[in-house]
């Protein structure tokens, strides 16, 4: 059975293009096309925050450089005027201006405050560790590989990354899968506790399956609101929804009630830090 078929998910909150994300292979236009065929009615653009300021082949050089950020800033604001008047330009299509915020260990965010009132929707990823940067030079994002993991770094850069003003918690226990590891409920119970806390949206993440069932039914019983997104980076994973329909099932949310527990954009702008 299609786990989507009871559920109509009537927003997306997580997709890329490849003429903002590095790891993008779908254009802007191409995903136009496919929410015209396939919906759903409101689809966020959330472009990686640090590939506005960094070429691909220096990003991970900078990833432990504070003060770094300052050197790139007019260069990267300059890119980032561009993609909000390009997702602008097809709002009434039903694209939200989102962004996928990265942060640069010892520093800040990847991102320059002064847009934060011009988004619909600001997601916050851990992507990478203090203790992963020796992998990153070896491997890159060879996710066929398990990197290191320190849990005291986890809770650190997800604690900080939390408290930034973000709306969602984009995939959060993906380091976890990509270390080879299983989340433990201590830090999920400390991550639900913290998201509430910070009054900050939990990701069901549809391309990397995450979180898994147990947080999510944790994260609803605390009264937290979900977003059910595709982290659609190609015209293949656009749409796909599987995992949200299988954890939803798993958690006893029908049809009937998703509204309730869904996060909604704001009108006017993500949240104020």
């Amino acid at each position: 059975m299609n786990e989507t078929m009871e559920y109509d998910f009537d927003f997306d909150c997580h997709t890329h293009t490849k003429e903002y994300s590095l790891c993008g292979e779908m254009t802007l236009g191409e995903l136009l096309a496919q929410k015209k065929t396939r919906g759903p009615r409101l689809v966020a653009v959330t472009d990686h925050s640090s590939h506005f300021y960094y070429p691909a082949e220096t990003l991970n050089q900078w990833l432990d450089k504070p003060g770094v950020f300052e050197s790139r800033r007019e260069k990267g604001n300059q890119k980032l005027e561009e993609y909000l008047d390009r997702l602008a330009a097809v709002r009434d299509q039903g694209i939200l201006t989102g962004l996928e915020l990265d942060y640069i260990i010892g520093d800040g965010l990847f991102f320059d405050e002064k847009y934060r009132r011009r988004f619909d929707v600001l997601i916050g990823s851990v992507h990478w560790l203090p203790c992963m940067l020796p992998f990153f030079e070896k491997h890159g994002g060879d996710h066929s590989r398990h990197c290191p993991f320190d849990l005291g770094e986890f809770i650190h850069w997800t604690g900080r990354m939390l408290e930034s003003g973000i709306d969602v918690l984009g995939h959060p226990t993906n380091l976890y899968k990509w270390a080879g590891l299983e989340p433990d409920t201590r830090t999920i119970h400390w991550m639900i506790d913290a998201a509430k806390a910070n009054h900050v949206a939990v990701e069901i993440n549809c391309a990397h399956k995450d979180p898994g069932e147990y947080f999510i039914q944790k994260w609803l019983e605390k009264g937290g609101k979900i977003v059910c997104s595709s982290d659609a980076h190609s015209p293949a994973q656009y749409g796909e929804y599987s995992h949200a329909g299988k954890i939803l099932r798993g958690c006893g949310v029908s049809q009937a009630n998703l509204k309730e527990v869904l996060f909604v954009p704001r009108k006017g702008g993500s949240k104020s830090v």
